[in-house]
C-alpha cells in the first residue's frame, strides 16, 4: 500500500462559499469551515501549496473570507467553471505546474465537485485523498458521494487519521 507524501502533495480547496454553505443543515457550517481551515493552517505550517476555488465568482460569490485569510499572501483563487478542476484549464496547469502527484481534496459539495475531481484527478494518474470531514452537501447527497469515490478508488480518512500521521504519511487502504 503506498503512501501519500507531504513533499508529494497538495491542498485542494473547492468552492468554500456561502451559496454552497447555505445549503448545509446550520450546525454543520461552522464544523465543516473550521475543518477546512484548520486544515489549511496544516498545509502552511508543513509548506503544503495549496490550490483554492469558488465556482461561478460575482460580486456576491466569492470563497468563505475567513478562509481566504488563511491562503498565503497573493495566492489566487481560481473562478471554476465546471464540477471538475481537472477539466478546467487553467486549474489543472497551475495543479501540473506544481509537480505533485498527491492530491488533498476538502470543500464543496461532496457528490458534485468533490467527486468529479476526485475521480478525474484518480483517472488522469494523480494519487487522491478526499477528507471525508472536510466536505459537505445537504443530507444524504455528502454520503452519496463519498460512497461513489470510495467506489472509484478514492481515500477518504478523517482529518485526525490524516494528520496523526503527519499529512501525508498514512497508509492508503485499497491502493
Amino acid at each position: 500500500m503506498p503512501l501519500i507524501e507531504r513533499s508529494n502533495s497538495v491542498l485542494v480547496v473547492i468552492d468554500v462559499q456561502d451559496n454552497f454553505l447555505n445549503k448545509l443543515a446550520l450546525h454543520e457550517t461552522p464544523m465543516l469551515v473550521s475543518r477546512i481551515g484548520w486544515l489549511m493552517q496544516v498545509a502552511t505550517v508543513l509548506d503544503i501549496p495549496m490550490i483554492a476555488t469558488a465556482e461561478d465568482v460575482s460580486d456576491e460569490v466569492v470563497m468563505r473570507p475567513s478562509l481566504k485569510a488563511l491562503l498565503p499572501q497573493g495566492q489566487s483563487i481560481y473562478n471554476k467553471l465546471v464540477f471538475s478542476l481537472h477539466e478546467q484549464d487553467d486549474i489543472r496547469e497551475a495543479l501540473e505546474k506544481l509537480d505533485k502527484r498527491d492530491v488533498v481534496l476538502v470543500g464543496l459539495e461532496t457528490d458534485v465537485c468533490i467527486a468529479h475531481s476526485a475521480i478525474e484527478l484518480l483517472d488522469a494518474g494523480y494519487r487522491v485523498c478526499v477528507i471525508e470531514d472536510a466536505t459537505g452537501s445537504p443530507w444524504p447527497h455528502h454520503l452519496a458521494g463519498l460512497r461513489r469515490m470510495e467506489q472509484a478508488g478514492v481515500a477518504a480518512p478523517i482529518p485526525r487519521a490524516f494528520i496523526s500521521s503527519g499529512f501525508g504519511t498514512f497508509r492508503v487502504q485499497g491502493m
